[in-house]
């Protein structure tokens, strides 16, 4: 491993690309879908979405870029961390890049219920009232195939907690937070499916806690780069 990697200049990095990826998601999800699709109402949510089509088609962008960056984070993660546990620094990796790729899925149905009100011609045995409701089936499996990336999401921000509690260059107690957050993300998503009734937004606002003390500590502070050096068996 060179001497010449700066590990504090990757840090704020990941820092800078995770914010972007939690404003994304935030924007996409809570300030788009959240408000725009109409639980149980295929048609309501079809106006809105044909009223507000290029508010859906940012949101569309709003998530893709912030996956494109993922496979970046992915990457610096992996280097930061192996001087703690090289396979869990790959495990963490993985879980990003699945997480990603299912969600990149998600997102084709996303825009999938734009093109179908757009009235194509591939569309013109449908009537209006089929275009809405098929509309509104493409929004629900994006809901559930974006809850499946949560899953994978939520297993790399737990497999990140216990890198952090077992490195010397970061607080302990961030790793505690991102266990946390972990652990919420995957019980949420896995109430969404076997108990939806216990499946709550506000079992994701202490994951904002993890991810966020995470992303600020890494923008302002990075980490103890000498820490990181003896953990990582190079001079400090």
């Amino acid at each position: 491993m060179s001497n010449d990697y700066s590990p504090r200049t990757s840090a704020r990095l990941a820092g800078f690309i995770y914010l972007i990826v939690i404003l994304g998601g935030s924007f996409s999800e809570a300030f788009v879908r959240q408000r725009l699709v109409v639980l149980g109402d295929a048609s309501a949510t079809a106006v809105n979405i044909a009223a507000n089509e290029p508010l859906m088609r940012l949101a569309f962008a709003a998530d893709i870029i912030p996956l494109l960056l993922n496979m970046v984070l992915a990457a610096i993660l992996y280097r930061l961390f192996r001087v703690v546990s090289k396979q869990g620094a790959l495990t963490a990796a993985f879980f990003v890049l699945v997480s990603s790729a299912v969600q990149a899925a998600a997102m084709a149905f996303h825009i999938a219920a734009i093109i179908v009100l757009r009235g194509s011609p591939a569309f013109s045995g449908f009537d209006p009232e089929q275009l809405e409701s098929l509309s509104y089936l493409f929004l629900r499996l994006h809901a559930y195939t974006y809850t499946i990336a949560l899953l994978f999401f939520g297993g790399g921000a737990l497999t990140l907690g216990v890198l952090l509690l077992r490195s010397i260059f970061m607080p302990r107690v961030l790793g505690l937070f991102m266990c946390l957050a972990g652990a919420c993300y995957l019980a949420n998503s896995m109430l969404y499916f076997v108990a939806p009734n216990l499946s709550s937004i506000a079992l994701l606002l202490p994951a904002l806690l993890g991810e966020g003390s995470l992303t600020l500590w890494f923008l302002f502070v990075g980490l103890n780069e000498a820490a990181w050096r003896r953990q990582a068996g190079l001079e400090a």
